[in-house]
């Protein structure tokens, strides 16, 4: 078996393009609330890389560090992937930006996304809730005492123990 390496990963970010248009035009076409993009470009935890102008969804650890990219294709391509040296820890979140005790899980960056427009359109702040992407979902084991909490969910609760409740929005 390969030895485990217990180095700290490096994030290798894609090169940021000039504009975030394609991504802009991906995730509007996507159903995204403008607004809400736009937020997310300026946040910085948004971006368009240049190379392949795929959209990059950033994760950030509790000091504003950028530990983890979500990589998704916005030119017709089913492209899927991480950015090489991701911390699936720090997946990409928007959080509340009052203390709250519950926690809202997706599968990935669109699916929280299209949550937080579901809220606008529903004259809900979206910035109201703690909306945490699991950065995809893993097979339990058959035994479900033996299957492990995600990674992202595990190191979020340690962060902020006064979560009392988690609400799933899972496809299956």
């Amino acid at each position: 078996p390969a030895v485990k390496k217990d180095e700290p990963k490096v994030l290798l970010l894609p090169e940021k393009n000039a504009d975030c248009d394609k991504v802009t035009e991906y995730l509007f076409g996507r159903g995204i609330d403008y607004q809400l993009i736009q937020d997310c470009i300026a946040e910085g935890i948004i971006f368009e890389g240049r190379k392949y102008h795929n959209a990059v969804f950033v994760g950030k650890d509790k000091n504003g560090i950028p530990k983890y990219a979500a990589l998704r294709s916005t030119v017709g391509s089913s492209f899927k992937g991480d950015a090489s040296g991701s911390d699936k820890r720090y997946s990409f979140r928007l959080l509340a930006r009052e203390p709250t005790d519950k926690v809202h899980l997706f599968e990935a960056a669109i699916d929280l996304l299209s949550y937080a427009t579901y809220l606008k359109c529903e004259g809900k702040d979206y910035r109201k809730e703690n909306l945490l992407s699991l950065s995809g979902v893993y097979q339990p084991k058959k035994e479900l005492s033996e299957s492990k909490i995600p990674i992202a969910l595990s190191t979020y609760l340690q962060e902020n123990p006064q979560v009392k409740t988690v609400i799933l929005h899972l496809d299956n």
